[in-house]
This record gives structure tokens, sequence and C-alpha cells, in this order.
């Protein structure tokens, strides 16, 4: 199948190809009164591709989180980094005038796991604290890319939605669990990077995200209640493919 794929491809390269040299031989003929238009699928013209589709993950450096239980504050610290990984899709307005902007969907995860437990002012290691944070996340973002017209394009941007978080079993050896709850806050991020075209409308995206998810409440096990924000910086590689 791969090799039949290869083949299709090739023989879709020649046709294309093909058509090129034949327009611009006619451009030639006619005195150059025909100007060729930028290819939709040359790695030089991303602006011109309005659709694309994509994946990216990489590592999450989780800050501390906290919340109630027992009448103290427990704070979680978080072993690093941990893993992230989400899909996109996007739309990117060059060729409504608008050289540069995109718009983005993004449905992600990433998971965390518990260091250490800090119960009032008794800290627990890491040989006696367990506990994950998973978080589930659906963002609107939109970015700028610069360097228009070229194979190199730094973007900055950000962006706003929600993240639904679980706190599974956070506990320790000595306390048992403590809290098995999640809850849904506002997210928001921000960011940068920069995206490389490695093949025909394909570009590689490496960036930066600080990402945070806000007012997430949640019930300990013994009906303590509480707020918590979390916070995570983010090291991204994608993918992103343009139609």
């Amino acid at each position: 199948m791969i090799r039949v794929f290869k083949l299709v491809a090739a023989f879709a390269a020649k046709v294309f190809f093909a058509i090129v040299l034949v327009g611009n031989v006619q451009a030639a003929d006619l005195g150059g009164q025909i100007v060729d238009e930028p290819d939709a699928f040359d790695p030089l013209f991303a602006g011109h591709r309005r659709w694309y589709v994509g994946i990216r993950g990489g590592a999450a450096f989780t800050q501390d989180t906290s919340f109630r239980t027992l009448g103290v504050n427990v704070k979680n610290t978080y072993k690093d980094p941990a893993g992230y990984i989400g899909g996109m899709a996007g739309y990117n307005f060059g060729g409504a005038g608008m050289p540069g902007l995109r718009g983005e969907l993004e449905v992600a995860y990433m998971s965390s796991s518990v260091d250490t437990q800090k119960l009032g002012g008794t800290k627990t290691g890491s040989a006696g604290s367990f506990g994950d944070t998973s978080t589930w996340l659906g963002l609107a973002s939109r970015y700028y890319d610069f360097g228009q017209g070229g194979p190199f394009r730094p973007y900055i941007g950000g962006g706003i939605g929600f993240g639904n978080v679980d706190f599974k079993r956070h506990g320790t050896s000595a306390n048992g669990s403590l809290m098995n709850n999640s809850g849904t806050g506002f997210a928001w991020q921000v960011g940068g990077g920069v995206n490389i075209d490695i093949a025909q409308a394909t570009e590689l995206e490496i960036g930066y995200r600080y990402l945070e998810v806000d007012g997430i409440k949640l019930t300990a096990l013994d009906g303590t209640k509480s707020s918590t924000d979390l916070s995570n910086h983010l090291v991204l590689v994608g993918l992103k493919f343009h139609y």
C-alpha cells in the first residue's frame, strides 16, 4: 500500500510540474501578459493556504496546586515533565486581506503525577505521596505569523477556552486518599514559536506556551470545598498539514 501511494504521489507530482511548465511557456509566448499566481502547495507560500489540520505534543511543567481538607491546606508538587497531546484545525486569513493572521481550534489532553504533598506543616516525600492530575482542554486561539513568503515564520498568539481538571486519588500513605474530584475552569494561554516549511503543504511547529486553568472548584473526600488554579509551562512540537 505504501509503495502504491508513493507511485501515485510521484505521478501526481510529475503532472503538477508539467502543468506549471506549460503555464510558464504560455506566459512567455504571450509576452508576459500572464502573471503567475503563488502556488498554494509551494512551501514558500504558506500564507496562501487557507485551511490546515494538525497535531502537537510535548512536555508540560506543572506548577504547584492546592486544596483544603481536614481543616488544613494541602499543597501538591508535581513530577516533571508531564505529557501533552492535542489536535487542531485552523484557518489562515491571508486570502481575506489579513496576511499572517490565523485562527485555530484545539482539543488537548495532559496528565501530571504528584511528587510531594504538604499537609498543613507536614511534608510527605515522593515515596509516600500519590495522585494524578489530568486535564481535558478546549481552546480557541488566534496567532500572527511573521515573515510571510519565507520558509521560517516566527509566531505569537494566545487563546481562551475551558479545562476540565481531574484530581484523581490525591493523598499520602499516612493519611490515605484526601481528594478524588474534578472541576471545570476558565482556560487561557499565550505563547510563541516558529513555523518551518519541511515539505509541500507541511509545516513543523516548535513553540513555548504558558497555559492556565482558573477557578477549579473541588470537594475533598471529607466534604471540604475549595478552589484552585492549574498552570503549566509547555514546550511543544507539532505538524500542520495545509490544503
